[in-house]
C-alpha cells in the first residue's frame, strides 16, 4: 500500500471516530429536545426529581442550583437508555448476579436479598431459646391487651417467594439446616402451652397456581 493511500485511510478512520465522538457528545442533549428514547421506563421505586423553582434570597438561589442538579441527573438525554445498557452490562459481561439487593436465580427469575435472605432461607440464622422465649412474651401480652377488648388474636406469616419457589433459587444457594427461623417458631410455639394465640402461616392453607400450597 502506497503512502498516499495510507494517508488517506488514516484521514477516513480520523474522521470516522470525530464524528462518532461527537455524535455521543450531542446524543443526550438532542434527546432531551426531540424525545427519541423510546427504552420503556423502569420503576424507579421513588418520585423523580422536578424542576425546581427560584426563591428570592442566597439560600433560595442555592437550592434551586442544586435542585438544577437533581433534576437533571433525573432527566438528562437518553437516560433511561444507558441505565438499561449499564445494567446489561453487568449482568451479561460482568456476570454481576447480585445487584441493588435483587438475586438472580434460575429462569431469569428475580428475588430480594435484602434483610439476610439467603442466611434465612439456608437455616444459617437460628433463633436462641432465649429469643423464641421472648417471642412467646410478645405474643402472649398481645393477646392478653386485646382479649381485654373482646377481640381474638390471629398471628398470620406470611410465605416470601423462596418459600414458594425454592427451585428456582441460584445453585449456589444450598439449605444448611433443614429448619428455618420460621420452623422453629412454630415448632416452639405450638409446643408451648398454651399457644398464646392462633398462629398459622398461609401457604399451608390455599394452593397456588404452581400447585404448591400458600
Amino acid at each position: 500500500m502506497n503512502p498516499a493511500t495510507t494517508s488517506t485511510l488514516h484521514r477516513w478512520i480520523n474522521g470516522i471516530l470525530i464524528a462518532l465522538f461527537m455524535a455521543l457528545l450531542w446524543l443526550p442533549g438532542l434527546d432531551s429536545v426531540f424525545h427519541f428514547d423510546w427504552t420503556p421506563q423502569r420503576s424507579e421505586n421513588r418520585a423523580m426529581a422536578a424542576y425546581p423553582k427560584l426563591q428570592p434570597g442566597w439560600h433560595g438561589l442555592q437550592a434551586y442550583i442544586a435542585g438544577l442538579e437533581a433534576y437533571f441527573n433525573d432527566h438528562f438525554g437518553c437516560r433511561k437508555c444507558l441505565v438499561q445498557w449499564h445494567n446489561k452490562l453487568e449482568l451479561y459481561v460482568f456476570k454481576d448476579r447480585v445487584n441493588h439487593d435483587v438475586l438472580f436465580g434460575k429462569d431469569n427469575w428475580l428475588f430480594f436479598s435484602e434483610g439476610q435472605m439467603v442466611e434465612h432461607y439456608s437455616g444459617q440464622l437460628q433463633f436462641t431459646p432465649e429469643q423464641l422465649h421472648d417471642w412467646q412474651v410478645l405474643l402472649e401480652k398481645r393477646r392478653d391487651w386485646l382479649a381485654r377488648r373482646g377481640i381474638a388474636y390471629v398471628f398470620v406469616a406470611a410465605p416470601d417467594k423462596q418459600s414458594i419457589y425454592p427451585e428456582y433459587l441460584p445453585s449456589w444457594v444450598k439449605k444448611i439446616r433443614p429448619q428455618t427461623k420460621l420452623d422453629q417458631f412454630f415448632a416452639y410455639m405450638h409446643a408451648t402451652p398454651p399457644c398464646p394465640c392462633w398462629i398459622c402461616g398461609m401457604w399451608s392453607a390455599t394452593p397456588s397456581k404452581s400447585g404448591r400450597h400458600i
